[in-house]
């Protein structure tokens, strides 16, 4: 009988360890894009202050607009998948 519930806390041992092994990969993959999901649009909006009134003006409208349709498309895959945090 001790052996059983000695495996038993093995086992859950085991498993705690296996799980914050895997854990990792997916907290660096959300701060990640999390970071994306802030840093680019404050960068887009920098560009497009200083490129005002500039030849480039164009080019950084339309890289804003791609820019905020990305970020938007993983903020959208992170609340879809709240299930693995």
């Amino acid at each position: 009988m001790t052996s059983k519930i000695q495996q038993t806390k093995l086992n859950s041992i085991s498993a705690k360890i296996l799980h914050r092994k895997s854990k990792w990969r997916y907290e660096l993959i959300n701060g990640t894009v999390l970071f994306l999901t802030i840093i680019v649009p404050l960068l887009f909006i920098i560009a497009q202050y200083v490129s005002k009134g500039t030849k480039s003006e164009n080019l950084i409208n339309n890289i804003s607009f791609v820019s905020f349709y990305y970020t938007n498309y993983c903020f959208n895959i992170l609340n879809d998948n709240k299930s693995w945090r």
